[in-house]
């Protein structure tokens, strides 16, 4: 848990319980990683299309969400 003042219940990044859900592929986070323990999983701040990773393909991502239309 991040910050029990503010009820932040996110996992941090080197938080065992990353990548150490359910090892069935069908219960894999959105970007294709096995599930993180938790009700809230765990994810890099800015990377909107979940690829792990702050990056170019983030700002592509959104404008394509708001221009395109997803």
């Amino acid at each position: 848990m991040v910050d029990i003042t503010w009820h932040d219940y996110n996992i941090r990044q080197a938080s065992p319980c990353v990548d150490a859900g359910d090892p069935d592929p069908i219960y894999n986070d959105l970007n294709g990683t096995r599930n993180d323990m938790g009700a809230i999983p765990f994810h890099y701040c800015g990377d909107v299309d979940l690829d792990n990773e702050v990056s170019i393909s983030d700002i592509v991502y959104l404008v394509n969400y708001y221009f395109v239309g997803g």
